[in-house]
């Protein structure tokens, strides 16, 4: 947490006048059991960079001025009680949060609680309302199944039982889609019909994009049109690459950055069997699988290179881990500008690309497998 951010002491101080217009999101949320929200706020389609704090709360009210006059989506979650059970364990943090944007020099009001809640504040809130409205039945059966899956886990109910009991959540869910989708179709000119294309699937974003109109693809929502576009694109280019980027075929050559800010081009490692490995500071396998790495790389290196690309990870959380691992190898931080993770049509994390020495892919290992290490050992005898 970064700071702690005081809440409104005082009807006064919502009141406050202003001499600049100001980006706001405040309310009053019932329910809570401590007096504080996680919030989490940032750039839409920019997940690396997000700002993290703790906003208070005065009895269910609270007032939280973005520092900057841009597009941005926040989420909001509900801090637990800080005060221990009888057995001494706490609450974790509840998986359910309010995810909104949050329109430039605009004020968004929300009233209820994390389960049932409205918004308004100006024609794009209330309009974004009345959408919510439209699928609020679906919502309530939606939520009515995680209550009672909830239950059934609580009291550790049969598997068959909690599998029986959350079955129609995918039909629930596939109707939100379809409902999502038929408001946009209705409302092709609409600047929340443009920020609700980030809860379709690829396909029917795909088929949204076509209908959205030239003033609403430039409006005030035209980042999460721009950022939709892009998912598509890259996902096309991803699935392309699944299908050439194949054992048997040549490793795509790529020139980056490395770590110490040298330039480093793939093709120079012919000679040398190669490892590409995708992998994140984010990604619990990918660090639990560390000491078998370097134990590889200890015992093969003078045959066989390591080529770490880190995905979706900041430069600071990148260098951090590899100082705190002390990883040897060579290491890139993948960056969207030549994102080597859609050349290489890698779609989960760890995935380990081995190379001959003349760059062509011997094996592609997803996930921690003894595989990997298996067609290493193998190789190297």
């Amino acid at each position: 947490m970064k700071k702690i951010i005081c809440a409104l002491l005082g009807a006064s101080l919502f009141a406050a006048c202003q001499t600049e217009p100001q980006t706001v999101i405040q309310g009053h949320l019932e329910g809570i059991e401590s007096d504080s929200l996680l919030v989490m706020y940032g750039t839409p389609g920019d997940r690396t960079n997000r700002t993290t704090d703790t906003l208070a709360m005065n009895r269910g009210k609270f007032r939280f001025v973005l520092p900057e006059s841009k597009l941005q989506e926040i989420r909001l979650w509900a801090l637990p009680s800080s005060k221990s059970a009888a057995d001494g364990s706490r609450k974790a943090l509840s998986m359910q949060a309010v995810m909104l944007p949050l329109l430039p020099d605009q004020t968004l009001q929300i009233e209820g609680s994390f389960e049932e809640y409205t918004l308004s504040g100006s024609p794009f809130y209330d309009e974004m309302q009345q959408f919510r409205n439209s699928i609020a039945p679906t919502l309530k059966k939606i939520q009515e199944i995680q209550t009672t899956v909830k239950a059934l886990s609580q009291k550790k109910a049969p598997q068959t039982e909690i599998m029986e009991a959350y079955a129609p959540m995918r039909t629930l869910s596939l109707a939100i889609s379809d409902q999502t989708f038929d408001y946009i179709k209705q409302h092709p000119d609409s600047d929340v019909s443009v920020s609700l294309l980030e809860s379709l699937s690829q396909k029917q974003a795909a088929e949204a994009l076509e209908l959205i109109s030239p003033r609403a693809q430039q409006g005030i929502m035209g980042l999460i049109y721009q950022n939709t576009k892009k998912r598509i694109e890259r996902e096309a280019a991803r699935k392309e690459a699944m299908r050439t980027v194949v054992e048997g075929a040549q490793a795509p050559d790529f020139n980056v950055k490395t770590l110490d800010g040298k330039e480093f081009a793939l093709a120079s490692l012919r000679g040398k069997y190669v490892v590409l490995d995708f992998w994140g500071t984010w990604c619990g396998w990918c660090i639990k699988g560390m000491p078998e790495m370097k134990a590889a790389y200890e015992k093969y290196h003078d045959k066989l290179e390591f080529v770490g690309i880190a995905c979706n990870d900041t430069e600071e959380r990148w260098k951090q881990k590899i100082e705190e691992l002390q990883l040897p190898w060579i290491h890139t931080l993948n960056r969207e500008e030549h994102d080597l993770a859609i050349a290489y049509g890698v779609s989960g994390f760890p995935t380990k690309f081995i190379l001959d020495k003349e760059g062509k892919i011997v094996k592609k290992v997803v996930g921690e497998s003894p595989e990997f290490y298996e067609t290493i050992e193998r190789l190297m005898k």
